[in-house]
C-alpha cells in the first residue's frame, strides 16, 4: 500500500510540474568555472576557492531560473536551490572550495538548471535529477581536481637597522613568509598596518605577492619604538619575528639626535675603496627633522671606534679594514682616529678580501666635558669578487677543454658534466664568503655553431667556500664557453675557457626497403651477378643523450667515414656469396647537414652466389649488416644495422617476389644435313631440378652470338674456312630464337664432313663436359654435312634439298 501512495503521490506532482512547465521554452545555458569551460575538464587545485558563473539565454524577464549544484568534493552530495528573477539578470554565480581530493582521479560535476520554471517544479528537478530536461541538465561544467592545500602565511618577518636617528627615514624590510624559515614568500599580496605610527605614505601598506617591501619610518623624537604589525588581510600563523644585520634580535629601534652618517658604496674583493665620507650630525634645532653638522665634531681629530657584522653569510674569517687598520666583529669595535673638517666630515676607506653582505658600525662614546654621549652609525653594503672563476671538467677532475674538432677531451652531448664556480680576486685568490643564486648559460665562441647549456642553475646555498660546482649539459656537438652571472652588487659575471669538445651521445638509423632485381626474368643462375632493383640506405641521426638531434654534427664535426664503420658482410641462408664484384668504397657515405646524412650501399658489378656442383633451387635469403659508428666510436645502439635476415622469408626481398637461384648449363645439340644448304645447330638452357637437367623454359634472357662460335676438328672432306658461323640472338623459353638461329652456312658440293662447333657462354653457364670435376667447359657440339659417314651408329638419314 505503501508503494502505491508514493506513486500517487509522485503523480500527482508531476502533474502540477507538468502544468507549470506547459508551454515554457527553455533556456540555452553556459556554464565556466574560474572563466573556463568544461570541455575538456576544469583543472581545480584542491584548497583553491572555485568561481563558478552561469548565464542562460533564449529567456525573457518572466521567467525566473533556478541554480543546483551537485559536489562531491568531500566524498558527499551537496545540494543549493537557489532562484533568480528575471531570467535576463546579471550572470549568477557562486563559489565553492573543494577541500579535499577524493580517491582516484575524479571529475566532479557543477551542474546549473535553468528554465522559466516555479518553485515547485525546480525542486522536483532537484530532487529527481533524472526528470530535469536536458536542455536544462546541458548547463553542467566538469571540474578535474589537481592535489593540493591551502596557501597559509606563517609569520611576518621584519629587518630593520637596530638604530637611526630622529632626523632621517629608518628603512625597514617586512616580508609576509609561507615558510617557517621566510625562504618561501607567501605568493598573494598583504595588506598590513604598521606598527608604530609615522610611516612615510602612510601606516597602511602593501606587501607584493611573493617578494619583500621596504618601508620608511619618521620618528621624530629621541627614543625606542617597538616594530611590529597592528593588523593584516591575511592572518598569519605565528608571532612577528625581527632580525638585525640577519641576526634574530627584538623588535626595538632605537632613534638617537646625532650620530653618524655614511655610505660605503658596493665594493670588489681585495681592492681598497674610493673615500667614503663619514658625517658627524645632530638634528637640527629650526627642523627636527632634518640633519645638521655635530659642531663638535668641526675641526677635530677623533678616535672613532668601528667593528663589521657579517649579514650574508653570518660568518667569515677575513676583517674587514677601515684606513688599513683590521677592525673588531663585534662591539666595542677596534678605535680609528679620524680627522673631520669644518663640517664634521672625514674621509675613510674600507677594503675587504672575502665576499658577501657587511655593516659597518661606528661609534662614538664621549669623555670629559663629553661625558654621556654617544653617537652610532652604520652602513650595510656589499663585496663581491672581482670575477666568477669558470671550469669544466668530466668528472670533478679531467678538464673538458678541447676547442678543436678532433682528439681529446670529448663528452657525449646532453650528458652530464660538471662546471666549476669560483669567486676570486683579481690576483685569483678565493673569496670564500662568496655564495649566491648564480646562472650558468653557453656563449660564444661556439663552434660549429650555437647551442644551449641547460641545468646551469647554483643557489646560494650550492657554495661551500667561495667556490660551488653545477652538473650541467650541452646539447650539442662542438664547443663552447660557460659563464657565469650573478646579478647582485652591480653585476658579476666570469666566463671559461673553450669547452668541449662535445660529440653525439649515440646515432639513431632507420633502415629504408631495398630489393634486389632477378638476373633472368624470376630467376638467377648460380655464379650470375644481380643487382639492386632499390638500393639499401641507412639513415643516421646524431643524438644527445636526451635524443635530440645534434644538427652542429656536420662538416668537419661529421666523423662518419669508411674506416670507422666495421662489420660489413653479406650472409645468406643457402649457398656462399661471392663479393667481389662490389663497390670498392661501399656504402657511400653523404653528410646531409644538421645531423644527419646517409649510407648508400651498391651493388657495384654485381652480388652473386659462387657454382662448384649441380645445386637444387633454392630461395636466396640475404642478410647486410654492418656497425655504424664513427671515429670516436659513438655507435648506433642496435649495431649491427641490418637489412634483412638470412632465414626463410626474411632475406632482403627480390623485385616481383622470386627469389630463385639455379645451377644452370646451356646445350648444344649435334646437327646434320647437307653440305648444300646451311644446318641450324640448336640451343637450350638447362638447369638442375635437384635430379637431373631440364629445359629452363623461364630463360628469355641469355644472350648467344654465333659470330663467336670456334670451329675446330675438322674431318675428312671440310676443311677450315669452308663454313662459317653464324646467328645472334636471345633464348627465348629457354630455346634459341628460331628467326635468329646459331647456324654453319652450306660448305658447297664435295665439301662433305664434319667439324666440332664450341659457343662460349657466361661462366654460369659453363659444364664439367669434360669430366674433370671442374665446371668450366663452353657447350659444343659436332656437326656433319653430306654423305659421310659420321655417326656409325646412325642407319638411315634422308636429305631432302629445296
Amino acid at each position: 500500500m505503501g508503494t502505491g501512495i508514493g506513486l500517487r503521490r509522485m503523480a500527482f506532482l508531476l502533474t502540477i510540474l507538468l502544468a507549470f512547465a506547459g508551454g515554457k521554452a527553455f533556456a540555452a545555458v553556459t556554464v565556466m568555472a574560474d572563466g573556463a569551460t568544461s570541455n575538456p575538464p576544469v583543472n581545480i587545485t584542491v584548497g583553491v576557492p572555485v568561481l563558478f558563473e552561469a548565464t542562460a539565454t533564449g529567456c525573457n524577464a518572466a521567467d525566473t531560473w533556478f541554480l543546483h549544484v551537485w559536489d562531491f568534493g568531500d566524498g558527499s552530495t551537496q545540494q543549493s536551490l537557489d532562484s533568480h528573477s528575471p531570467c535576463t539578470a546579471p550572470p549568477v554565480s557562486a563559489t565553492y572550495t573543494y577541500p579535499v581530493m577524493p580517491a582516484g582521479s575524479p571529475n566532479l560535476d557543477a551542474t546549473y538548471s535553468f528554465a522559466g520554471m516555479s518553485s515547485v517544479e525546480a525542486l522536483l528537478c532537484s530532487v529527481w535529477s533524472g526528470w530535469c530536461p536536458a536542455t536544462e541538465q546541458s548547463g553542467l561544467v566538469r571540474v578535474r581536481l589537481k592535489p593540493g592545500t591551502t596557501t597559509s602565511l606563517d609569520h611576518f618577518r621584519i629587518d630593520h637597522p637596530g638604530s637611526a636617528l630622529t632626523c632621517q627615514r629608518a628603512d625597514v624590510t617586512v616580508r609576509a613568509c609561507q615558510s617557517a624559515d621566510c625562504t618561501t614568500l607567501y605568493p598573494d599580496p598583504v595588506s598590513v598596518t604598521l606598527a608604530p605610527t609615522g610611516w612615510v605614505g602612510g601606516d597602511t601598506q602593501t606587501i607584493p605577492g611573493g617578494t619583500a617591501a621596504t618601508f620608511a619610518l619618521r620618528h621624530n623624537t629621541a627614543g625606542t619604538v617597538t616594530l611590529g604589525i597592528a593588523s593584516s588581510d591575511v592572518s598569519a600563523l605565528n608571532p612577528v619575528e625581527c632580525f638585525v644585520n640577519g641576526v634574530s634580535t627584538n623588535c626595538a629601534l632605537d632613534f638617537a639626535e646625532s650620530g653618524f652618517v655614511f655610505d660605503v658604496p658596493d665594493q670588489t674583493s681585495c681592492q681598497t675603496s674610493a673615500a667614503v665620507t663619514l658625517s658627524a650630525v645632530k638634528a637640527d634645532p629650526l627642523d627636527p627633522q632634518a640633519c645638521t653638522a655635530d659642531g663638535g665634531f668641526a675641526g677635530q681629530s677623533k678616535a672613532i671606534s668601528f667593528w663589521s657584522g657579517h649579514v650574508m653569510p653570518v660568518t667569515g674569517t677575513q676583517s674587514l679594514r677601515v684606513n688599513g687598520t683590521p677592525v673588531a666583529t663585534a662591539s666595542p669595535g677596534t678605535p680609528v682616529l679620524l680627522a673631520f673638517d669644518a663640517n664634521a666630515q672625514s674621509p675613510l676607506t674600507v677594503a675587504y678580501d672575502d665576499a658577501g653582505q657587511l655593516q659597518l658600525n661606528a661609534l662614538y662614546t664621549g669623555s670629559g666635558e663629553e661625558a654621556g654621549l654617544v653617537m652610532t652609525g652604520s652602513d650595510l653594503f656589499v663585496v663581491k669578487p672581482y670575477r666568477l672563476d669558470v671550469t669544466a671538467t668530466t668528472d670533478g677532475t679531467t678538464p673538458l677543454d678541447n676547442s678543436g674538432s678532433t682528439g681529446d677531451p670529448r663528452w657525449p652531448a646532453g650528458s652530464d658534466f660538471f662546471a666549476h664556480v669560483r669567486g676570486v680576486c683579481q690576483d685569483g685568490r678565493l673569496t670564500p664568503n662568496f655564495a649566491a643564486d648564480t646562472t650558468l648559460s653557453a656563449v660564444a665562441p661556439f663552434a660549429p655553431g650555437p647551442g644551449a647549456l641547460s641545468g646551469g642553475t647554483l643557489s646560494a646555498a650550492d657554495y661551500s667556500g667561495g667556490a660551488a660546482t653545477a652538473t650541467v649539459q650541452y646539447g650539442e656537438v662542438g664547443t663552447q664557453a660557460v659563464v657565469a652571472d650573478y646579478l647582485g652588487a652591480g653585476g658579476l659575471s666570469g666566463t671559461s675557457a673553450t669547452v668541449g669538445r662535445f660529440t653525439p651521445h649515440h646515432f639513431d638509423v632507420v633502415a629504408n626497403t631495398p630489393e634486389f632485381a632477378p638476373a633472368c626474368g624470376s630467376f638467377s643462375y648460380l655464379g650470375q651477378p644481380f643487382d639492386y632493383a632499390t638500393a639499401p640506405v641507412l639513415t643516421v641521426t646524431a643524438r644527445n643523450a636526451a635524443g635530440n638531434t645534434t644538427q652542429n654534427y656536420t662538416g668537419v664535426w661529421w666523423k662518419l667515414t669508411s674506416a670507422s664503420l666495421t662489420g660489413k658482410s653479406y650472409q645468406a641462408e643457402t649457398g656462399t656469396l661471392d663479393t667481389s664484384l662490389l663497390p670498392a668504397t661501399d656504402p657511400v657515405i653523404v653528410d646531409g647537414g644538421n645531423g644527419i646524412g646517409t649510407l648508400t650501399f651498391g651493388s657495384g658489378g654485381g652480388l652473386g652466389f659462387t657454382r662448384s656442383a649441380p645445386t637444387a633451387p633454392f630461395d636466396a635469403e640475404i642478410r647486410l649488416q654492418i656497425n655504424v659508428l664513427d671515429e670516436d666510436g659513438i655507435a648506433y645502439a642496435g649495431n649491427p644495422a641490418a637489412f634483412g635476415d638470412a632465414s626463410a622469408g626474411n632475406g632482403i626481398a627480390f623485385s616481383g617476389g622470386s627469389k630463385s637461384m639455379r645451377f644452370g648449363r646451356l646445350v648444344l645439340q649435334n646437327a646434320y644435313g647437307s653440305e648444300l644448304i646451311p644446318l641450324n645447330i640448336p640451343i637450350r638452357a638447362e638447369y638442375y631440378d635437384g635430379t637431373g637437367f631440364v629445359t629452363n623454359t623461364d630463360d628469355s634472357c641469355t644472350a648467344y652470338d654465333g659470330t663467336l662460335a670456334v670451329l675446330s676438328n675438322y674431318l675428312p672432306n671440310l676443311q677450315a674456312g669452308e663454313t662459317t658461323a653464324s646467328g645472334t640472338g636471345t633464348l627465348i623459353a629457354g630455346a634459341d630464337d628460331p628467326a635468329n638461329p646459331l647456324q654453319l652456312s652450306a660448305p658447297g658440293a664435295g665439301n662433305d664432313g664434319s667439324v666440332e662447333v664450341s659457343l662460349p657462354a657466361d661462366f654460369w653457364l659453363d659444364f664439367d663436359w669434360d669430366g674433370d670435376g671442374i665446371y668450366d667447359n663452353d657447350p659444343s657440339a659436332r656437326v656433319s654435312f653430306g654423305i659421310y659417314k659420321g655417326n656409325s651408329r646412325m642407319i638411315y638419314q634422308m636429305e631432302r634439298v629445296r
